[in-house]
């Protein structure tokens, strides 16, 4: 389809536009139509009289005990899933441009503001890039978008006392994991990082905003060892829904040691190649944050 615009090829486009909606359809079309079925409206026989209840015998039965409540769903909505579909066949590859907001309009037949908010959800689900008044682009989605997708549920989350404690734990897990895995799959570079981290994080002491850079920067190197790029979007991920509220512990000297010399503990494990002392390291490490953290809470 030749995306043009109305008003040089209006007839063109016009008859391109129905053709296309008539070649996606109807998926959604079908939707909504169950939706009002379900609703309350009986489904009608061709002359035009509604359509008997299977099991039905010469009385009406009472449906209100089946009863469930049907959300309708926005038109935006309807649109963000035709376009979502469209990007996963393929109609629609990174880099490409989506049509201009007037020609969507078109398309499937809906006004401006239900365009524009399903072009809104797919920039949020991190499919498109949008701005500066240029048409959307499909852009390749990865983890750090995906994760960065739902930080605002993630915050919302978190703001729920009980709910740190399940969040600290899964990062538990996942960087006793990775401390394991750099004892035997480390190699002379991540060694060299791990070393280069753990003296920044020496000079650091004391300088509690430098400090917390190398702190992360060692972390950060041990989720590159595996060479996943998934393991190390969670990890960034991890650090950036905990990083505000670390900030606002009291941390002190005496800490910034005590985290150091755990740091210290990891590498001369990871660096003698024993994961099960890594390991143990890393729990031991984490368990001390996990003490700040728990003080922080009952305050």
């Amino acid at each position: 389809v030749a995306w043009a615009p109305l008003s040089r090829r209006r007839q063109t486009n016009h008859r391109a536009s129905t053709q296309l909606l008539e070649w996606m359809m109807t998926g959604s079309d079908r939707a909504m139509a169950g939706a009002r079925d379900d609703a309350g409206q009986a489904p009608m026989t061709p002359n035009g009289a509604a359509e008997p209840v299977q099991g039905d015998v010469g009385h009406h039965r009472d449906l209100t005990a089946d009863a469930v409540t049907i959300r309708r769903r926005k038109v935006s909505e309807l649109v963000a899933d035709e376009l979502r579909e469209m990007i996963a066949r393929g109609r629609f590859k990174p880099g490409d441009r989506l049509p201009a907001e007037r020609d969507l309009m078109a398309l499937f037949r809906v006004g401006r503001p239900a365009v524009r908010e399903a072009l809104q959800e797919l920039r949020s689900a991190g499919l498109v890039i949008t701005g500066n008044g240029r048409r959307a682009v499909v852009r390749e989605p990865d983890m750090d978008t995906i994760l960065s997708s739902i930080s605002g549920a993630v915050d919302t989350f978190l703001s729920k006392r009980q709910s740190l404690p399940n969040l600290f734990n899964a990062r538990r897990f996942m960087e006793c994991a990775m401390a394991r895995h750099a004892a035997l799959h480390a190699t002379k570079l991540h060694i060299e990082q791990l070393k280069a981290a753990l003296e920044a994080s020496e000079a650091a002491i004391g300088d509690h905003r430098r400090y917390e850079d190398s702190d992360m920067a060692f972390h950060r190197v041990l989720f590159t060892v595996p060479d996943n790029p998934i393991l190390l979007a969670c990890h960034e991920a991890f650090e950036q829904w905990l990083l505000e509220r670390w900030r606002r512990l009291n941390r002190t000297l005496d800490r910034d040691r005590e985290s150091h010399a755990g740091h210290h503990r990891i590498f001369e494990a990871i660096l003698m190649r024993d994961p099960d002392t890594a390991e143990t390291a890393m729990a031991d490490h984490l368990d001390r944050a996990w003490k700040v953290w728990e003080a922080h809470l009952r305050d």
